[in-house]
C-alpha cells in the first residue's frame, strides 16, 4: 500500500487529463496504422491508472468511455465486434471494478488511521507527528511556530445536564467552528475528550494570541445562535511558541497545557499565553470544581463559561 499512497498525492486532475490524452492517442494511431495497433491493453493501462484516483463510480464511468472509444476505432479500421473483444470488455469492467473497490478501501482506512470519527478533524497520534513536525522544521530554519490548546468549559457538567448525545453535537460545532476559523496551513486536532490541539506554523506568540481570541469569540457566538446546542458554549485556550528551549513536542504540549490550566484557574472563558514558571499546582487547577448547590437542571455553568 506504499506505492498506493506515493500516486495518491498526484494531484488528481493530472491523472484524468493524462488518461485522456493517452486513449485520444490510442484512436489516432488506431486509425493511422488501420487497426494493427487496436489492443484492449493499450487501453486498459489509463482505466487502471484512473481507477487508483477517482471514486468507484467515476472510474466507472472513464471506463464506460473508454470501452466506446475501443468499439469505435474498431468499427473506423473494418474489425467486428465479436466475442474476443466483448470478452476484453468485461475483463476491463473487472479489473476496474476491483482496483475502485481496493482503493476505496485504502482511502476510508486511511482516513480511519488519521482522523478522529466523531470531529472529522486529526486524532491525537497525528496531531502529535504534525507538531513534531512543525517544531522540528521552525528550529531547523529559525521559523516561528505556536501551538493553541483549547478546552470546552465545563463540558463534563454539560453532558450531566443534557446527556451525551448532545455533548457529541457540542464538540462537532467545536470542531468545526475551530477548523473554518483557522488557515488551511494550520493543523487542528481533537487531543482528546473535549480538548484540542491547533498547530500554527509561522505564527508567533502574538500573532497566536489575535487566532486563540478569534476562536474563543467565534465558538462562543456560533454556540448562542446554533439551534442545535442548548446554551452557550465556551472555551479556554492556552498557547505556548517555539523557543530555542523547547526542544521536543511533549515540552511544547506541557507548556500549552500549563497555560490552559492557568486560563480555567482565572475563571475560564479566556485566552492565555506561556509564561516560565507557569504550571505550579496544575493538576489541581485542572480538576472540575464540583457545584456547590448540588445537581442542576439548567445550563447555569455553560452559559455563563
Amino acid at each position: 500500500m506504499a506505492v498506493a499512497d506515493v500516486f495518491l498525492r498526484v494531484p488528481r486532475y493530472i491523472v484524468v487529463l493524462c488518461a485522456v490524452l493517452v486513449q485520444l492517442l490510442n484512436v489516432l494511431l488506431d486509425w493511422r496504422f488501420d487497426g494493427v495497433t487496436h489492443s484492449i491493453s493499450a487501453y486498459a493501462i489509463p482505466v487502471i491508472a484512473v481507477a487508483m484516483f477517482l471514486q468507484y463510480t467515476e472510474s466507472l464511468l472513464f471506463t464506460v468511455g473508454t470501452s466506446l472509444l475501443y468499439i469505435m476505432a474498431g468499427y473506423h479500421d473494418g474489425i467486428s465486434f465479436a466475442l474476443p473483444e466483448a470478452i476484453d470488455l468485461v475483463f476491463l469492467f473487472v479489473v476496474t471494478m476491483l482496483i475502485g473497490k481496493l482503493m476505496d478501501e485504502h482511502r476510508n482506512v486511511s482516513q480511519m488511521a488519521i482522523n478522529d470519527p466523531l470531529t472529522g478533524l486529526f486524532n491525537r497520534a497525528f496531531l502529535f507527528k504534525q507538531i513534531e513536525k512543525e517544531l522540528d522544521r521552525a528550529h531547523r530554519y529559525g521559523r516561528a511556530m505556536s501551538l493553541v490548546m483549547v478546552d470546552i468549559d465545563h463540558f463534563k457538567q454539560y453532558n450531566d445536564t443534557f446527556g451525551h448525545q448532545q455533548g457529541d453535537v457540542v464538540l462537532r460545532e467545536a470542531a468545526y467552528i475551530l477548523r473554518s476559523h483557522v488557515r488551511t496551513t494550520d493543523i487542528v486536532g481533537r487531543y482528546g475528550g473535549e480538548e484540542f490541539g491547533v498547530v500554527l506554523p509561522e505564527t508567533n506568540l502574538g500573532q497566536a494570541r489575535v487566532v486563540g481570541e478569534r476562536l474563543r469569540t467565534g465558538v462562543g457566538e456560533h454556540s448562542a445562535k446554533s439551534k442545535g446546542i442548548q446554551g452557550t458554549i465556551h472555551i479556554s485556550a492556552g498557547i505556548a511558541t517555539c523557543t530555542p528551549g523547547t526542544r521536543t513536542a511533549e515540552a511544547l504540549v506541557e507548556q500549552a497545557d500549563q497555560a490552559l490550566y492557568e486560563a480555567k484557574h482565572r475563571g475560564r472563558n479566556q485566552v492565555v499565553l506561556y509564561t516560565p514558571g507557569m504550571g505550579e499546582g496544575a493538576e489541581e487547577i485542572a480538576k472540575e470544581q464540583p457545584e456547590e448547590s448540588g445537581p442542576s437542571t439548567t445550563p447555569a455553568s455553560p452559559t455563563t463559561g
